[in-house]
């Protein structure tokens, strides 16, 4: 058992506090919480996928997350919840669904699969209206999601150190962690478009996908993201 707090966005603790309510702080939460909501830092997330702004906000926000927060601190990380939009509501191409889903399985935290995330349903739930999941409409998407579930459990720490590289140039997010690099292409881009990268030229192997793929001239191509290599692991011949 552990214990949930859904904790608020940053402004409606201020207009709690302005109004003589309470308004805890997250870091006062994990006195009492295992696991908070994401709302100090996923607005900034939604802002990148609904609208196309750029990730140094999100990315800021995340790496506030790990200067602030109690060193124990566990976030919920998800795409969608019952207070939001459907990411598919904005996210329709299925190589850039994979690419968001699988950085919301190795950011630094806990996943949340919201009831019908993975079927990619894109109409936003009624909480007070029965929705019953129409669970074998995208074997595909379950598939995926199944698989990242899998990779978080066994290759992920529940505190590792984290970094974060951003190339808005295409864009695409960098992670390392737990000596492995990711990395994720968060706008829709043509399968054979040219994606530079800074793994080593080489065939490598793709943890996400279980297939190789090729880095020449320092370059990859977009319809091989998202990626997760081993970093000790050399390149093949």
């Amino acid at each position: 058992m552990f214990w949930l707090a859904e904790s608020c966005h940053l402004p409606f603790i201020k207009f709690c506090r302005d109004n003589g309510r309470v308004g805890e702080s997250d870091s006062a939460l994990y006195e009492a919480f295992d696991v908070l909501y994401d709302y100090d830092a996923f607005p900034y997330c939604e802002k990148i996928f609904e609208d196309g702004k750029p990730m140094e906000e999100w990315v800021d926000a995340l790496i506030r997350q790990d200067a602030e927060l109690p060193q124990n601190a566990i976030k919920l990380r998800y795409l969608e919840n019952h207070d939001t939009d459907r990411i598919s509501q904005y996210v329709k191409d299925w190589p850039l669904w994979k690419n968001w889903t699988a950085l919301q399985f190795t950011l630094k935290g806990m996943p949340l699969v919201y009831h019908g995330q993975e079927i990619r349903t894109s109409h936003r739930p009624d909480i007070f209206t029965a929705d019953p999941i129409a669970w074998k409409e995208d074997d595909a998407a379950a598939d995926w999601i199944r698989t990242l579930a899998h990779l978080h459990k066994t290759l992920f720490s529940a505190q590792p150190v984290i970094d974060y590289e951003i190339d808005e140039t295409h864009p695409v997010l960098r992670i390392s962690r737990d000596g492995y690099a990711g990395a994720f292409l968060l706008a829709k881009t043509e399968p054979d478009a040219l994606i530079s990268t800074n793994l080593k030229d080489g065939v490598w192997y793709n943890l996400f996908t279980g297939t190789d793929f090729e880095v020449a001239d320092h370059h990859m191509k977009a319809a091989d993201f998202p990626v997760l290599v081993q970093m000790e692991d050399e390149v093949k011949d």
